[in-house]
């Protein structure tokens, strides 16, 4: 996907700095006409690799993202099936104290 973006990004300024160059100066030399090209690659090259840094930093940012609302749900399910587990365990006075630990715990949290 990136290496795609980039050869299209090149291509197209390949296009547009030489249709610029062409349109621009009509009657120049070889070694000018091969400065400039050579100065508006190096400037095309620092621009691609800009964008394509900054799409690597995105992607790491929304790959990071992802993980952790993996790790969360995968938490999260734990969670669940221990409390499963426990319903199916537990005594009646157990199961008794589980709830009033349970509201304790919600009027505790909010009131952080």
């Amino acid at each position: 996907m990136i290496t795609n973006l980039q050869v299209q990004l090149s291509t197209y300024w390949t296009q547009t700095t030489a249709g610029a160059i062409n349109s621009n100066s009509t009657i120049t030399t070889t070694s000018s006409s091969a400065a400039n090209t050579s100065q508006i690659r190096d400037a095309v090259d620092r621009l691609e690799k800009a964008i394509l840094k900054y799409i690597q930093h995105c992607t790491q940012h929304i790959k990071n993202m992802a993980e952790n609302k993996i790790r969360l749900a995968q938490v999260q399910a734990e969670e669940y099936k221990a409390l499963e587990d426990f319903k199916q365990i537990a005594t009646p006075n157990q199961w008794n104290i589980h709830l009033m630990l349970k509201s304790k715990m919600k009027q505790w949290n909010t009131k952080t």
